[in-house]
């Protein structure tokens, strides 16, 4: 079982990701807390946002879309979060379907 701090740390990493501070915050995390638990969920929420950023940019300038997919991607968004949370919080390291294995932080952290 992970130390309780890792998993606080681990879930605030999704709520510090929603910010535009992402890079910043994300950057300082891995830094202050060496561990390959908080990487793993550090990396899951960066990736998350950062498809859903370009997904958005993708929906709205590109496509011209209406407000309907935006929205629609925001909940599924933040349903993951949630899910993220919920894991990070219980000790579980759960990938995010379709986005788990993207890797852009390193840790040898195994999957559950």
């Amino acid at each position: 079982m992970e130390k309780l701090e890792d998993r606080v740390i681990s879930a605030i990493c999704y709520f510090v990701s929603i910010t535009p501070l992402i890079f910043i915050a994300t950057f300082f995390i891995i830094k202050l807390k060496n561990s390959d638990y908080v990487k793993f969920h550090v990396n899951q929420a960066l990736v998350l946002h950062l498809v859903t950023l370009v997904i958005m940019i993708f929906i709205n300038v590109i496509l011209d879309l209406s407000f309907i997919f935006s929205t629609l991607l925001y909940i599924v968004t933040i349903f993951i979060i949630i899910w993220g949370i919920i894991n990070a919080l219980i000790g579980k390291t759960k990938e995010i379907p379709m986005l788990g294995k993207i890797h852009m932080v390193k840790s040898s952290y195994q999957v559950m």
